[in-house]
């Protein structure tokens, strides 16, 4: 059983999102925040198994916040959704050690194996290079 927190500033976009894990049966809670203040104030306060969280924030950039996130749960496992497919963005994620890179939008068969395979240890970066324009 596991709890998922969803950040996204794009309310409709996070609808949508919370509505794909709802339907994983593992998951037991969802929390949402819609910036980068709300979300490190939520893991503050509750620990989170994993996050699905956009890089781009009107507040503090994905990134930035996935570094917070694991200074306060170093074995928090953070997802990176985005429509900014960029190269650069990838490596980013990477080099910051989240587990997973997702485009927008996500099916819910990637959302569901992107949850699988980061809850069982493992990384999501399906073969997303050939995705990602340059």
């Amino acid at each position: 059983m596991s709890h998922i927190v969803l950040v996204d500033d794009y309310k409709a976009f996070l609808r949508g999102l919370k509505l794909m894990v709802q339907e994983i049966p593992e998951v037991t809670m969802i929390n949402e925040a819609g910036n980068g203040v709300q979300f490190l104030e939520l893991i503050r306060n509750t620990k989170p198994d994993l996050v699905f969280l956009d890089i781009r924030m009107p507040d503090i950039n994905g990134i930035e916040l996935a570094r917070e996130a694991m200074i306060l749960h170093p074995d928090i496992r953070i997802i990176i959704l985005t429509m900014y497919g960029e190269e650069q963005y990838l490596d980013e994620a990477r080099a910051a050690g989240v587990k997973g890179f997702l485009l927008k939008p996500p099916s819910l068969l990637q959302i569901s194996e992107a949850y699988t395979a980061v809850m069982e240890g493992g990384e999501y970066f399906p073969d997303i290079r050939s995705d990602i324009k340059s």
